[in-house]
C-alpha cells in the first residue's frame, strides 16, 4: 500500500463541475447529499452553485463552522453537524479492517504507520447525531449522492448506500478511488456489472442507478 500526498482534488478539476451539471439535466435530480463538507469549498461549492437543495454532512465542530462561513451566501445548502452512520459501528470498522495488512495493494492511505489511530481520531467523540446518511439521502427524490467522508469509513458508508430501499432514484459519486476510502467500492460495482464512469484524472467518478 502506498502513503501517499493526495493532491489532484476533485473540485478543481473541470470535468467534475461539468459532470455534475450535465448528471442534474440528464437525470432530472432534484437535490443532492454528501458526506464530508470539510471547509465548504471543494464539492460542496461546486454543489451549492447548481442551486439545488443541498444537504452535506460533517462531524467535526471545526470543519463545520469554518463550512457555514464559507457557505454563508448559499441558502441552498443545509449544512448538518452529524455522523453520516452510528460513530461506534464506524470505529469497530476501522479497528477490524484487515486491508493495511494487505501489502501487495497498490492503493493510498492516510496516517503514515498507524492509519486505523488516524482514521479514528478524525471521526472524534462528538455528541452530535448519527446516522444521518440514511435519514438524508434514502428517500424518493432523484438526487445525486457523493460519498467523501473519512477515509477508513469509506466503505462502511458506501454499503449503507448500497443497502437503501430508495437506490433506483440514486446517482452515485465517489471521491478518492484509488484510495482505501473507495477502493472496494469500485471493485464491488465492477463485479456487479455495474457501470462506473471514472474521470480523466482517475480520482473520482460515477454511477447511475436511477431506473
Amino acid at each position: 500500500m502506498k502513503n501517499m500526498n493526495y493532491t489532484i482534488e476533485m473540485s478543481s478539476d473541470p470535468e467534475f463541475s461539468e459532470t455534475v451539471d450535465k448528471i442534474i439535466k440528464q437525470f432530472e435530480i432534484q437535490s443532492i447529499v454528501e458526506t464530508g463538507a470539510f471547509h465548504g469549498l471543494g464539492s460542496t461549492m461546486v454543489f451549492a452553485k447548481t442551486g439545488l437543495p443541498v444537504v452535506s454532512i460533517e462531524c467535526s465542530q471545526e470543519n463545520f463552522n469554518i463550512a457555514r462561513s464559507n457557505l454563508a451566501t448559499y441558502p441552498n445548502v443545509n449544512l448538518i453537524l452529524s455522523y453520516s452512520l452510528k460513530n461506534e459501528d464506524m470505529k469497530t470498522f476501522i479497528n477490524g479492517d484487515d486491508i493495511y495488512q494487505q501489502k501487495d495493494l497498490d492503493i493510498e492511505y492516510d496516517g503514515n504507520d498507524d492509519p486505523k489511530a488516524f482514521y479514528i481520531k478524525e471521526l472524534g467523540n462528538n455528541q452530535i447525531p448519527e446516522n444521518m446518511l440514511r435519514y438524508m439521502a434514502d428517500t424518493p427524490e432523484r438526487q445525486i449522492v457523493l460519498l467523501d467522508s473519512a477515509g477508513g469509513v469509506g466503505w462502511p458508508e458506501f454499503m449503507e448506500f448500497m443497502d437503501f430501499a430508495n437506490l433506483k432514484n440514486k446517482i452515485l459519486m465517489l471521491d478518492d478511488v484509488q484510495h482505501v476510502k473507495h477502493h472496494r467500492s469500485v471493485n464491488l460495482l465492477k463485479q456487479m456489472g455495474i457501470t462506473f464512469n471514472s474521470c480523466a484524472t482517475g480520482r473520482w467518478g460515477w454511477a447511475n442507478f436511477t431506473a
